[in-house]
């Protein structure tokens, strides 16, 4: 079994919690803090892909801020970790894992992607990015036994969830038709689904509880 899981951003909120689940399942999980892999520093990247098989990318900066507000740093960081960061993992995960003709790329992204509200500029359209990065990675690697795909996360107990006020969270809620916030047991068998399903390549999969 292929079984080396590398979770960049992987020491806090959704992707920490996911952990135990993923070990039960028979991982090997090397999950990384930006300290202990910067994901802007390709050889970096390269050196913590090459020993896995499986590379799940939870790294995210988010800002919350009108467009009309953002200062240099917000951007740079924002475009540093979401956007050039997935990109040198995307690079080194197609250069290893098409040598070894398997491997697994999986994306946590957002419903913010297809639905941003204000205040989430930069974060909303590095989740579309990143969505379309997926599907151009899964047509040149499929070939290789190497697949890619992303999950759309709606609202889960945890996670950025937890920096949205109480009052509008309820409101949220009420608005999605499962009328309740996703689990951790259900981000971590779908990626358990994805990683086991060779013929799922290139999918944008909305875990939303029917949220759009």
């Amino acid at each position: 079994m292929r079984n080396k899981i590398t979770i960049f951003g992987g020491t806090s909120g959704l992707a920490k919690k996911v952990i135990p689940d993923l070990e039960s399942y028979g991982f090997n999980v090397n999950a990384l803090s930006s300290k202990e892999c910067d994901v802007r520093d390709y050889d970096s990247v390269f050196n913590q892909v090459k020993e896995s098989d499986i590379s799940l990318y939870f790294s995210v900066v988010n800002y919350d801020n009108l467009i009309s507000n953002l200062v240099d740093e917000q951007i740079d960081h924002s475009i540093d970790v979401n956007i050039k960061g997935f990109i040198n993992v995307s690079r080194a995960v197609s250069q290893c894992y098409s040598q070894k003709k398997y491997g697994r790329l999986i994306y946590i992204s957002s419903i913010l992607s297809s639905s941003p509200i204000k205040g989430t500029s930069i974060y909303s359209s590095s989740k579309s990015f990143c969505d379309t990065m997926i599907k151009v990675f899964a047509q040149e690697n499929g070939k290789y036994g190497v697949t890619a795909n992303s999950i759309q996360l709606g609202y889960f107990d945890g996670g950025l969830t937890y920096k949205v006020p109480e009052g509008i969270l309820e409101s949220v809620k009420k608005n999605i038709p499962n009328k309740r916030f996703g689990n951790i047991n259900e981000l971590s068998s779908m990626i358990n689904h994805i990683i086991q399903n060779e013929y799922l390549n290139g999918s944008i999969i909305k875990l939303t509880g029917g949220l759009n």
